[in-house]
């Protein structure tokens, strides 16, 4: 995710950046945009991509990425969030059941766009 993209976010609905990195040789590395949300009644969440269909971690290797989620929660719990939303269209190999309460639909699109469905 660009830089701007975390600032409009900032700007418009206030919601605070928490962006993640990993990088390393024998890990690989990750990155991870989310943000915390501060919603009425609930109290702060943390978001992978709040607004969006899909989110969470972008890396080379599955055991980065999963270094950042671990992370991602650990700065959850120290902000007080109540929960995590991770929105990845893959399924994590992390010892949590997800919720699946959820979905993203994706419609296949042509090679060329002169084609109809």
């Amino acid at each position: 995710m660009q830089p701007q993209w975390r600032d409009a976010f900032r700007q418009a609905y206030g919601h605070e950046p928490l962006y993640l990195m990993a990088t390393g040789e024998e890990d690989g590395s990750a990155v991870l945009p989310a943000f915390i949300v501060r919603r009425p009644f609930v109290g702060p969440v943390v978001c992978s991509m709040p607004f969006l269909d899909s989110g969470g971690t972008c890396g080379s290797s599955e055991r980065a990425s999963n270094k950042l989620v671990q992370k991602l929660v650990e700065r959850a719990a120290e902000v007080g969030a109540k929960f995590v939303e991770l929105r990845c269209t893959t399924p994590l190999d992390l010892p949590i059941t997800p919720n699946l309460g959820k979905v993203t639909m994706v419609l296949p699109l042509p090679h060329d766009p002169t084609d109809s469905m």
